[in-house]
């Protein structure tokens, strides 16, 4: 077989009346016969042999090429192979220090490890560094007793309780630790500085302190808090990320990300953020917590608490009778809020999309800039940057629908428009209809009046 096209995208080759190998198969000066082009080839140094005896390369019977360029070729050819085989050591070396690597004891090894049953826990233990608890089915907690992953004194560092079964009464996980819950049941789960999953099973409280972390994808919680800052976001924060699972009251001052899941009742009174891009938060949802009782001269009289806090809506959905209190902040791009929002004085709302229309007519401002609606009782429909229609009602008194207080700043802002022919379409559905609530899981619509 003679070669006619360069390998990897170096100059032509001129032609050559000699069999050329792959790389780390020997080469014979004709092409093979037909019953040895099927046998297993013959392995090198990685180098392609190049024949010593230049007359095996039969050069004066190349009509395409004189003998010089032919073994111009041929030597760089050589070093070509040459360059390769060096490669392939070095990436041969490296594959083998990372198996090294891989196999070597890992900086998170435990050197001490427990598995209940059938190995038993004292009550009020405390496990430090390096230590591994796996509590599987049978393990059964005991009125009071508190699990210590470290402790106020005692390093927390590569601390790891694994619920697999059974239960525990409580656990206090402290900066450097990790509890997963992944069946079974723990009546009260304490971040302190800690982190934590949850996969499955079941737990009755979840407390995030300060710079705790927890990642839920499944199973239930019938509680979580989170503690944070109300007057300014704080590094300090305590984070809890939602995909999955379900959440019966999310009392959350700490930051909240929500992907997936479901929440019943949430109250979000920190400084700091609520990201919602898919899932559920149920009816009812508070930004902002209040202090009751301070006068008391008017005991019912509430004072907010706080003065900052942004909830960012891309997706999944509200339900009915959302409220945002003085200070806080909602941004909907996308998804879906139910009936009855209710903005108090000195919220804002900022709503991004297109296709904007008042009362059915579509407002003129310049397109680079916002606009701030300062008109009540009146309708604001168009699409948000995700596609979805909208309609809020801009009722300046509170009492049946949405709410817009005087007082409070709604802002629109216009993005790219989605495609045409489907704009017009929901921006028509979007008009005529409200907007679906969380318990109408199928986002079906229903007619208003105007």
């Amino acid at each position: 077989m003679q070669i006619d096209a360069a390998f990897d995208g170096r100059e032509k080759a001129p032609a050559l009346p000699f069999h050329v190998a792959p790389l780390g198969v020997a080469v014979s000066a004709s092409p093979p016969a037909e019953d040895e082009r099927h046998a297993p080839a013959i392995r090198s140094t990685g180098i392609r042999p190049i024949p010593t005896d230049w007359q095996q390369l039969n050069i004066h019977d190349c009509s395409r090429a004189s003998s010089a360029e032919t073994l111009r070729w041929a030597h760089s050819q050589l070093i070509h192979d040459k360059e390769v085989a060096i490669k392939s050591r070095l990436l041969t070396a490296a594959i083998a220090a990372a198996i090294s690597l891989w196999s070597a004891p890992a900086n998170g090894a435990f050197t001490t490890l427990l598995n209940v049953p059938p190995e038993e826990i004292p009550p009020g233990a405390v496990f430090g560094a390096d230590t591994q608890v796996n509590l599987h089915q049978g393990a059964t907690a005991h009125t009071g007793d508190v699990i210590h992953l470290g402790d106020v004194n005692a390093p927390a560092e590569n601390v790891q309780l694994n619920l697999l079964g059974g239960s525990a009464w409580a656990v206090d996980a402290w900066t450097g630790s990790q509890l997963n819950v992944n069946s079974g049941s723990v009546n009260a789960a304490n971040l302190l500085g800690g982190r934590g999953t949850m996969s499955g099973g079941y737990v009755r409280i979840w407390t995030l302190f300060a710079e705790g972390r927890l990642e839920m994808t499944g199973g239930v919680a019938a509680e979580i808090d989170t503690a944070g800052n109300v007057d300014a976001p704080g590094p300090d924060a305590a984070y809890f990320v939602m995909s999955g699972g379900q959440v019966g009251v999310l009392d959350a001052t700490g930051n909240v990300s929500i992907h997936g899941g479901a929440v019943d009742n949430m109250v979000f009174r920190g400084a700091g953020f609520v990201e919602l891009t898919g899932g559920a938060i149920g009816d009812d949802f508070e930004v902002g917590g209040v202090v009751v009782g301070a006068f008391p001269d008017d005991p019912t009289r509430e004072i907010v608490d706080g003065s900052e806090g942004r909830v960012l809506v891309r997706g999944g959905s509200i339900g009915q009778r959302m409220l945002l209190r003085d200070g806080r902040t909602l941004d909907y791009s996308g998804g879906v809020i139910g009936d009855a929002l209710q903005a108090r004085e000195g919220s804002h709302v900022n709503i991004r999309g297109s296709h904007f229309l008042i009362d059915g007519a579509e407002p003129i401002w310049p397109a680079d800039r916002k606009l701030i609606l300062t008109r009540r009782d009146v309708a604001l429909t168009g699409l948000l940057a995700d596609g979805q229609p909208f309609r809020f009602d801009l009722n300046s008194q509170p009492g049946h629908g949405d709410y817009f207080s005087p007082d409070a700043t709604v802002t629109i802002v216009r993005v790219p428009e989605p495609r045409t022919d489907v704009a017009a379409i929901l921006l028509m559905l979007g008009f005529i209809a409200k907007k679906p609530t969380l318990r109408s899981r199928r986002q079906c619509q229903r007619p208003i009046t105007t």
